[in-house]
């Protein structure tokens, strides 16, 4: 059961990175999360479901000043696009920020 919802959070966490600046391999993604370097996008989205509180459009993985950074996008309910900063080894809240001028 543990191997498929790893399996399951990887393949995500893949299909969602596409856009990031630095593209990972699938197998070293699967080591980072084996070894507990990075969370699974699941927890992530998890953990902070009410502080996200809108639509999440896109999501990236990347390395930012020696530690791994989730960047998740969400369109708010009142069509604002707000992006959410990560740490992708501890899940702490980096950074909160609104687009200026990004209605949808």
């Amino acid at each position: 059961m543990k191997n498929l919802l790893t399996g399951m959070v990887l393949a995500t966490a893949l299909i969602n990175t596409a856009s990031a600046s630095d593209d990972y391999h699938p197998e070293q993604l699967q080591k980072w999360l084996e070894s507990e370097q990075i969370l699974p996008l699941e927890t992530i989205l998890q953990q902070h479901r009410e502080r996200l509180g809108g639509r999440v459009i896109d999501v990236e993985l990347e390395q930012e000043r020696n530690r791994f950074v989730y960047e998740i996008k969400v369109i708010t309910e009142a069509g604002r696009k707000r992006e959410f900063y990560f740490d992708g080894s501890t899940g702490e809240l980096l950074k909160d920020d609104y687009e200026d001028g990004d209605h949808y």
